[in-house]
């Protein structure tokens, strides 16, 4: 798994002393990328079978790209995606470039609505880095507001939304 990741972000091993030595004055972006480091080294391993699934049918097949995802015996269709639906597209990410998350809306045509933003971020900055809570949550507060409590499941509706308005 950690070899998977480093291999989809090459160019940011390759620069990483670097990157540290631009940045050791700063203990705040070394501790964000220290984080990062630390959360790819504990992450568990895919069972074999789900990564080679995963492999199969997102990357050699582009299943997701066509509008469907098989999994053994069953096909999830994206056009049966009904709810409201947010995308975000982290414009530094080497994982799910924003030209390929993009292709979601041309797939999700059954949801009630859909809104595509980017934001500043890779693939876990997009909704943990340093301008996540200026950029990715703002769009996440504002879809929340837009669509209404009905659209809301029940675990998020409790949220307070004011604790996302800057």
């Amino acid at each position: 798994m950690r070899a998977g990741f480093k291999a989809t972000a090459l160019q940011r091993e390759l620069t990483k002393p670097l990157f540290v030595l631009r940045n050791l004055h700063d203990a705040e972006t070394l501790g964000r990328m220290e984080a990062v480091d630390r959360f790819i080294g504990s992450m568990p391993g895919y069972p074999g079978r789900l990564y080679g699934q995963i492999y199969d049918r997102l990357l050699l097949r582009n299943d997701l790209a066509h509008g469907v995802l098989k999994l053994s015996d069953r096909t999830i269709d994206l056009a049966d995606v009904h709810p409201d639906v947010l995308i975000v597209a982290g414009d530094e990410d080497a994982i799910a470039p924003v030209d390929c998350v993009r292709r979601a809306c041309d797939v999700l045509t059954g949801a009630r609505s859909l809104r595509f933003e980017t934001a500043p971020g890779s693939h876990l900055g997009v909704l943990t880095g340093p301008e996540a809570a200026t950029a990715t949550w703002r769009h996440l507060a504002e879809f929340l507001s837009d669509v209404g409590a009905e659209a809301v499941p029940a675990g998020i509706r409790e949220c307070d939304l004011t604790a996302f308005a800057w």
